[in-house]
């Protein structure tokens, strides 16, 4: 439940510092493009264009941390009439799905795109060509098309700790107070006997 995941990485302050440190963790040292030789190649020419006006930390960092909340990213690299990349994007994986053929191969991705010029509800399906998604799974198993998030596991552990942050207060109030109350009438004196 991508919802699910997203709600416990902005509400568990543990788990939000965890999936952010695992991400600065995985970009390692900043990424430079050194070309050798005299003359660029076209990709080379278009990252060089393209890191003019993007940073690639930003999207490895968001990269990662969808992988760990969600156990997929999806770059969407469109291209021209020359095949030839001209941006890539990441798409939310709660709006992809993936059409499979009998052989359990890629036969398209399909983006569910919220249509505001209409302004209707409904999500308009667009048919996204394999050749034009990168999609990057965690924790991938046998033949699933999709990854799935580090959350899985300590999910219940989780919803145990906002279950528990729910009570806190009604804890709070019936153990922090004394349970018995004495009250004194009569100021008395006590013998050193009475002391022993």
């Amino acid at each position: 439940n991508y919802r699910l995941n997203l709600a416990m990485y902005l509400v568990v302050p543990y788990f939000f510092a965890a999936v952010n440190i695992r991400a600065n963790y995985s970009l390692g040292l900043p990424h430079q493009f050194i070309d050798i030789y005299e003359e660029q190649t076209i990709e080379e020419e278009y990252l060089t264009r393209r890191a003019r006006f993007f940073n690639f930390n930003t999207m490895f960092r968001k990269t990662a941390i969808h992988g760990d909340l969600y156990g997929n990213c999806f770059w969407y690299a469109p291209r021209d009439k020359k095949g030839i990349c001209y941006d890539i994007q990441i798409k939310s994986p709660e709006r992809i799905s993936i059409k499979l053929d009998d052989f359990d191969k890629v036969e398209k991705y399909i983006y569910m795109r919220q249509d505001t010029s209409k302004k209707s509800i409904a999500p308009v399906p667009i048919e996204i060509d394999p050749l034009e998604m990168i999609h990057y799974k965690s924790n991938d198993i046998a033949e699933i098309p999709f990854g799935f998030s580090i959350v899985q596991p300590i999910l219940p552990l989780l919803r145990n700790k906002l279950d528990l942050n729910k009570i806190m207060s009604v804890l709070a109030k019936a153990y922090a107070k004394p349970f018995r109350h004495y009250k004194v009438t009569k100021p008395t004196t006590m013998s050193p006997e009475q002391h022993t």
